[in-house]
């Protein structure tokens, strides 16, 4: 039986984008290299506000 090796990562993301986003390059590479040949990541990882509100006025200025 073959099978795969899954990272699961597990980061808290903010509202800044490019931070979010090195964070989460990040934390793949780490699991490649420990072998992972996928890697899931959380819902909203992107982007993560205190509000919903917060999604949609980064939306609108990352479209600027």
């Amino acid at each position: 039986m073959n099978g795969i090796k899954v990272g699961i990562v597990q980061m808290v993301s903010g509202t800044d984008i490019a931070e979010n986003i090195q964070t989460m390059q990040h934390l793949v590479r780490q699991a490649a290299n420990a072998g992972a040949e996928w890697v899931v990541l959380p819902e909203y990882w992107p982007i993560m506000g205190k509000d919903e509100t917060d999604k949609v006025v980064q939306n609108k200025i990352n479209s600027k």
